[in-house]
């Protein structure tokens, strides 16, 4: 019978996928708390699964998949010597919006309500403020 994998091989993909676990967080701007929450990890979990000291199990890549909005086979690229340091204004809003994407996928209805409520009265705060960046309206 013939070998497939190697323990090197499988330490290797741990590696790969940790890091592109790691990445896909830090795009969104996510702490690893935060993350480990929305995976349902603890956070010195997920921190082994980043380094590559722990597996991830189907069930947490399904979950990294669902809430950034990737392809599973995204994860086992190794993608760590081509990664650019420097982000284009257009590579910053797209992750703003998979952040903001991937929490409101956690709220439930009410929540959702409330939130597009308060997304409707930022207009009106920025013009009677006269400071578009500041959330504040009195």
């Amino acid at each position: 019978m013939t070998r497939v994998g190697t323990r090197d091989d499988k330490e290797r993909l741990d590696t790969v996928i940790g890091a592109n676990i790691q990445n896909e967080r830090l795009q969104r701007n996510f702490s690893r708390e935060e993350f480990a929450a929305i995976l349902d990890l603890t956070t010195s979990h997920l921190s082994l699964i980043e380094r590559g000291e722990r597996g991830a199990t189907i069930v947490t890549l399904e979950r990294v998949v669902k809430a950034c909005d990737v392809t599973i086979d995204s994860l086992f690229v190794d993608n760590r010597k081509v990664r650019s340091k420097s982000k284009t204004p257009q590579t910053q809003k797209a992750n703003l919006y998979k952040t903001i994407k991937t929490l409101l996928l956690t709220l439930n209805e009410n929540e959702l309500e409330f939130f597009i409520h308060m997304l409707k009265g930022i207009p009106l705060c920025a013009k009677q403020t006269n400071k578009p960046h500041y959330f504040s309206c009195r």
